[in-house]
């Protein structure tokens, strides 16, 4: 007969499996996100984003700003710009100066 901490671990386990597949299907955008990397000038030097929209886009888009907190940068905000993206919204996530890459002057 099987011992109730080994049932109870089977059981996590094939939650844990089933989670894991759930979770995979949601996060699937099915390539369907265009990801740009975008440099942009600001005084001396530039600004860092990663733009992402539909590759489906064909007319202007809703978009949104993404800026990260105090010591982050834009890479944090990755998830949220493909559930926007997702949505049919293009967002533009940034690193603010002396972030990630962009540099300070």
């Amino acid at each position: 007969m099987i011992s109730k901490n080994a049932l109870h671990s089977i059981l996590l386990v094939g939650i844990l499996v089933i989670s894991i597949i759930i979770a995979s299907a949601v996060n699937d955008s099915n390539g369907q996100i265009r990801v740009e990397d975008v440099s942009i000038p600001y005084g001396d030097t530039h600004l860092k984003a990663v733009l992402y929209y539909p590759k489906s886009a064909t007319e202007p888009l809703p978009g949104v700003v993404l800026a990260h907190g105090i010591s982050n940068s834009k890479e944090t905000m990755t998830g949220i710009a493909l559930e926007l993206s997702k949505r049919g919204i293009a967002a533009l996530s940034l690193d603010l100066v002396g972030h990630g890459a962009s540099k300070a002057t």
